[in-house]
């Protein structure tokens, strides 16, 4: 149940506009009032108001057009500063991307040393036609594809003044992480690597603190194998390119942990 009506911010980045008619037109089906904000990394493409209207959002809405594309990783990072710059109000975030569907906002209760609530995702990786098929009924979970937690920044929500120290300390650290990130030829999964940077983070800064999960289903993750073209890398393929991805991963998080120690020294 909401604390209030404005509790919950949800948080949508955007790279190709047009997969906005995938995730934008679930989100009436919610009947749940929290906040859109709809960020849009692509500087040619400008995202209206009227537009997102047409298709189904009537509540509270913000659209922040970026005049630069910063990437999946670094957007993130902006959409959490414009929303503080902004002044929206909200005590959650979660992360959804333009292409994949949320089907359940409801924010539980929890205690004050959880900083996150884990859910279930599923993913949808080889049949286009099973996305016509989402509806709410899936929160129970799902025939069509592989359904498991969602371990990743996308589709959990998280605590507002937690994601904003975290962007604090990413941005202070940000041409170490780059180094780290930009060696490799392979797409590394971005929304992983955050939600386990968050953790080492919040395990070094605020040990007291941890994430709870929950058996229900609230995100369906579309994968279709066009991230090559999506994202300018190739995707993993084989176990070469696991290896070089899972030492980038390590290596990202070493330079997180370490740096997260200096700082609270």
């Amino acid at each position: 149940m909401f604390k209030s009506k404005n509790d919950l911010v949800v948080i949508m980045t955007v790279m190709d506009t047009d997969a906005l008619r995938i995730s934008l037109t679930q989100l009436h089906r919610l009947k749940r009032n929290f906040t859109l904000v709809i960020y849009n990394d692509n500087p040619n493409q400008k995202v209206e108001r009227r537009t997102v209207r047409r298709m189904g959002w009537n509540c509270a809405l913000y659209i922040i057009n970026s005049d630069k594309n910063y990437g999946e990783f670094e957007s993130r990072i902006h959409a959490i500063k414009s929303i503080r710059n902004l002044n929206i109000r909200g005590n959650w975030f979660l992360f959804v991307d333009q292409d994949d569907v949320l089907l359940d906002a409801d924010l539980p209760n929890v205690s004050d040393n959880i900083f996150a609530i884990v859910q279930n995702a599923t993913i949808l990786s080889d049949n286009i036609t099973e996305i016509f098929k989402i509806n709410p009924s899936w929160v129970g979970g799902c025939e069509y594809g592989k359904n498991g937690p969602r371990f990743e920044i996308t589709g959990t929500i998280i605590r507002r003044n937690v994601l904003d120290e975290f962007a604090n300390f990413i941005t202070d650290i940000s041409q170490k992480l780059y180094r780290d990130l930009r060696h490799t030829r392979y797409r590394v999964p971005v929304g992983v690597v955050l939600w386990l940077a968050l953790k080492s983070f919040m395990q070094v800064r605020y040990p007291e603190m941890s994430p709870i999960y929950m058996n229900r289903t609230n995100y369906v993750a579309i994968k279709m194998g066009h991230a090559a073209v999506k994202y300018g890398r190739r995707t993993p393929n084989g176990a070469n390119a696991n290896a070089a991805i899972s030492e980038t991963i390590k290596r990202f998080l070493k330079t997180v942990n370490a740096s997260a120690k200096v700082v609270a020294q």
